[in-house]
């Protein structure tokens, strides 16, 4: 996929507040859940990974073209960037890809935006923390880490 145009506002990646997610460690059920933190209409941003060919090909089949410049969290060598619609048949479609593969194959950081607000942060992803933006109800945070087995807490600082 191609960069992000230097025309688009940046999406600020940083949290003054946030919840802090632990515990999420598997690909596809973290796909299958995402549906309570992100609404049709927002952007997926997957980056990097050692993605098989037959996955490559899955994310340019269903890409977008970015409304945010997402800023890199690879810094050496370039990374191979990917925005993707959120919509429930594309995050089932995700978990069903993601089943059959290991974590670092799908993707090394991920991270959500709905317009110009980050919904979640997630550099170097499977692995502690997740941030998810405090402006998301706890309801649906408590949703998400439920169906995963995961653990939340609110911390203020900065990301």
């Amino acid at each position: 996929m191609e960069p992000a145009s230097t025309s688009l506002p940046r999406l600020d990646l940083g949290l003054a507040q946030y919840w802090k997610v632990s515990g999420v460690r598997e690909a596809a059920a973290f796909f299958r859940s995402l549906q309570h933190l992100m609404q049709p209409g927002g952007i997926l941003y997957l980056e990097d990974g050692a993605h098989p060919q037959h996955f490559r090909h899955f994310l340019t089949q269903r890409a977008c073209a970015p409304t945010m410049d997402v800023p890199f969290s690879t810094v050496w060598p370039r990374p191979y960037t990917v925005h993707l619609p959120v919509t429930n048949a594309l995050l089932l479609s995700l978990a069903d890809q993601a089943q059959h593969m290991a974590e670092p194959q799908v993707c090394i950081h991920a991270h959500g935006y709905h317009g110009n607000r980050v919904v979640f942060v997630w550099f170097d992803a499977f692995f502690d923390p997740l941030m998810i933006n405090i402006d998301v109800p706890e309801p649906a945070v408590a949703s998400f880490c439920g169906e995963l087995g995961a653990s939340y807490a609110r911390v203020q600082g900065d990301v």
